[in-house]
């Protein structure tokens, strides 16, 4: 008789035991979700103006043919839906993630280095565009092969290149600001929800 109230005491704390693991990590589980949900809501916020973006685009094509024929303007355009489709990618990549089975504590944390990586990436692309586009500009300029930037070719060479850099700069802070006022609260929220379970 013993032997067998043995047996049932640590079948017992077993059984004890097992739903305080699992509750955690379905805790985990809820929390990250949440905070999943809040950054897809984001995203998808921010994929709003690239439709009214294209309009106003395209009503400025019909009724101005110098910005039709502008090498600029459709580079801009060009920028401007590659951010829409790393945004997309972003917001697919949270969908994915979100759905995505397995709940251990490794998972969650390829979830958000996935996530970290993925909005690194569009910040750096997006100062890379816009570097581009100053490189493109000035070889515009230098071909004569768009007469829009007629009067811009006649400020010094020095002062242009001094706006660019200025523009870059003023491009990074921004891009800085919005990311940590848009997602970085969610991804602390997410590292802070790991280190709560380790």
């Amino acid at each position: 008789m013993e032997l067998e109230d043995l047996k049932k005491a640590i079948d017992n704390s077993v059984s004890v035991y097992k739903p305080a693991e699992k509750s955690a990590t379905d805790l985990m589980d809820h929390e990250s979700k949440t905070l999943f949900a809040d950054l897809e809501r984001k995203i998808s916020i921010g994929l709003i103006p690239f439709p009214v973006t294209v309009v106003l685009f395209s009503a400025l094509f019909a009724s101005n043919v110098q910005a039709r024929h502008s090498i600029l303007m459709w580079m801009l355009l060009g920028i401007l839906c590659i951010e829409f489709i790393d945004l997309l990618f972003n917001y697919r990549l949270i969908k994915k993630l979100q759905n995505q089975s397995g709940n251990t504590k490794e998972n969650f944390i390829t979830k958000i280095n996935r996530l970290e990586t993925g909005f690194k990436r569009q910040f750096a692309i997006t100062l890379l565009l816009y570097a581009l586009m100053a490189i493109v500009l000035e070889i515009v300029i230098y071909y004569k092969a768009d007469n829009n930037f007629q009067q811009w070719a006649e400020t010094p060479v020095l002062l242009r290149v001094v706006s660019y850099v200025v523009f870059l700069i003023i491009q990074f802070f921004l891009k800085k600001y919005f990311y940590k006022k848009l997602f970085s609260e969610q991804m602390e929220s997410l590292k802070s929800l790991i280190r709560q379970f380790q």
